[in-house]
């Protein structure tokens, strides 16, 4: 925010509030800070404690003040920092506010600075008290190292370096070599200026934290960035109360930009640009209430609550509460969301732990309007599949299981994903498996198993675990017989039985067995077949020899007739009949 100058008694004094903002956009945690930079008439930053005062407006002229504060302020090398404190109730989601700053020029006297400035809401995961901010940057300008330098230092007067910016961007953040000599701690101001030099307002101040005795490339990432283009040029000043060397590198061969200290000398600095359109990385230590949280990183060490949360990874150690989660990555323990969009996530909440759902929300994949508590959608699945379940440490051509609703509308899973078989239920609840001609070879007759099935040994037995009875088989005895029916290791764990392939050996037990009666059946035929044969000659050379034996009797009684009527005579004709 840019303030016009004002005269208080002989100094003109030009104010610059800088980053001037609601801070998020929840009401629970809007807040407004100002930060700027007084100077005197010849230029010189001003120290020493001055009364400011802010006026809050609805508009950008006229009309009186939704509140009025003021608050004393230490202004230290020209840069001061200011909380107004204003209701946050006055902040609505779609209202206007205009900022309206004085400084007190006579007792209970102030000087208004116009025109008003406009109060625009800053992203929430810049200006949270705690928060850390860490842009993504690209280095943009150095100064290289040079043999030859100088050691000034920041309290004996004004000290600054021009640079060019190459890239577009952000301008935002600078590193500059320094060294502390003293026992204590040092607090360094860095503002950055537009143009070359620093008259003006500035357009960013921030300060750090020079540790005692120490030699670094100490970093300043400026709160409110400065928007650049290609070819910009920019002028960052430091400033301190501390006796700080800021590095001169003379002949350094720095062609894009230029400092105050001598010609052909550069401070040694560095400075980095940020993509105005790449989310920011933050951790927050606290708690954190906001329609919006948006970062390409964001660590939080309490709770995140938001209607939305924006970003490529959130790690929040407690709770999330969101209305809508899109992020690259989630790590939380407890997750909280009407609707997830997380390529990827992860959580210890999940981890060795359940997944509780304690809505009648549910989780959608491709699904946003989920009716159960887990839906998974794919259309024309195709060969691929809904679902994979795993276990790295199974063999490696059974440790993925594959699930899918078919295009034709069946539920399918197999462990062998490499190749075609699957199981597949029906919509009448039955079970099947692939059997097609198609994806099969070598095809021959199974012989033998009515004798596997013979050897068979149907039990009754009780389970160990609840005693309730059950029938069925012996896994290691059908192991014996059929070894190709019986999964698993004995060693390491429990043996199962391919029941459904033990239908398969009934039925050729019962195929074999019917081929075998049925030879039977027609051997026996053969055999009554031949007996009824020879009875029948039998019969009939009976029956011949009967009509003989018949006849001749019938002579005989026709002799013995006739021998009781002839005597004698008669009785030898019947000895004739008798021996014919």
């Amino acid at each position: 925010m840019l303030l016009n100058s004002f005269r208080s008694g002989s100094r003109l004094l030009a104010a610059a509030a800088l980053a001037a903002c609601v801070a998020g956009e929840a009401r629970s945690q809007t807040s407004t800070s100002v930060q700027g930079v007084l100077r005197s008439e010849n230029g010189q930053p001003v120290s020493g404690p001055s009364v400011l005062r802010f006026s809050l407006y609805s508009s950008p002229t006229g009309g009186t003040p939704l509140q009025q504060t003021q608050q004393a302020v230490d202004v230290s090398q020209g840069v001061f920092s200011a909380s107004p404190g204003f209701d946050p109730q006055l902040f609505g989601a779609t209202e206007e506010r205009w900022l309206e700053f004085g400084v007190e020029t006579a007792p209970g006297v102030f000087q208004a600075l116009t025109p008003r400035q406009r109060i625009g809401a800053a992203p929430l995961a810049l200006t949270i008290p705690g928060l850390q901010v860490t842009p993504k940057l690209v280095i943009d300008q150095s100064v290289p190292n040079s043999n030859s330098f100088a050691i000034p230092l920041l309290n004996d007067g004004i000290h600054w370096q021009s640079f060019t910016t190459g890239g577009a961007g952000e301008v935002r953040a600078v590193e500059a070599g320094l060294q502390n000599t003293s026992s204590a701690d040092a607090t360094i101001t860095a503002t950055l200026y537009r143009g070359l030099g620093v008259e003006g307002v500035p357009v960013a101040v921030t300060t750090a934290i020079l540790p005692a005795v120490s030699a670094t490339a100490l970093r300043f990432t400026f709160p409110a960035a400065a928007a650049a283009a290609a070819e910009d040029v920019f002028t960052v000043q430091l400033s301190s109360p501390a006796p700080v060397i800021w590095f001169v590198q003379r002949n350094s061969g720095y062609s894009r930009g230029s400092s105050n200290f001598e010609p052909n000398a550069d401070y040694a600095i560095t400075t980095y640009l940020s993509n105005r359109a790449a989310s920011s990385e933050f951790e927050f230590k606290g708690s954190v209430t906001a329609t919006t949280v948006r970062g390409s990183y964001a660590f939080f060490n309490e709770i995140a609550q938001a209607t939305t949360l924006i970003g490529v990874n959130a790690n929040i150690t407690d709770t999330l509460t969101a209305g809508a989660v899109s992020a690259g990555t989630i790590s939380a323990n407890s997750i909280n969301a009407n609707t997830f969009n997380v390529p990827t996530l992860t959580s210890s909440f999940f981890s060795g732990q359940s997944m509780a759902l304690t809505t009648n929300a549910g989780i959608g994949l491709a699904n946003p309007s989920p009716d159960v508590r887990l839906e998974i959608s794919k259309q024309s699945v195709g060969s691929g599949w809904h679902m994979y379940v795993s276990n790295p440490g199974a063999p490696a051509q059974f440790n993925r299981t594959g699930m899918r609703v078919s295009d034709a509308g069946f539920f399918e899973v197999s462990n062998a994903l490499a190749g075609s078989n699957f199981a597949r239920l029906s919509g009448t609840g039955a079970w099947s498996a692939v059997s097609d001609a198609r994806l099969k070879s070598d095809v021959s007759p199974a012989e033998g198993l009515l004798d596997a099935a013979l050897k068979l040994r149907p039990v009754n037995f009780r389970w160990i675990a609840d005693g309730k009875p059950d029938m069925g088989f012996i896994a290691q005895e059908v192991r014996g017989v059929l070894p190709g029916l019986v999964v698993g290791d004995e060693k390491s764990e429990m043996l199962t039985v391919d029941y459904s392939h033990l239908s398969v050996v009934a039925i050729g037990a019962l195929q074999e067995l019917a081929r075998d009666l049925r030879a039977e059946n027609q051997r026996l035929r053969a055999e009554i077949e031949q007996i009824n044969t020879s009875r029948v000659r039998e019969h009939a050379a009976a029956e011949t020899e009967m009509s003989t034996l018949r006849t001749r009797l019938e002579r005989l009684e026709a002799a013995m007739v006739r021998a009781q009527s002839g005597g004698i005579i008669g009785a030898a004709n019947v000895r004739r009949e008798a021996l014919k």
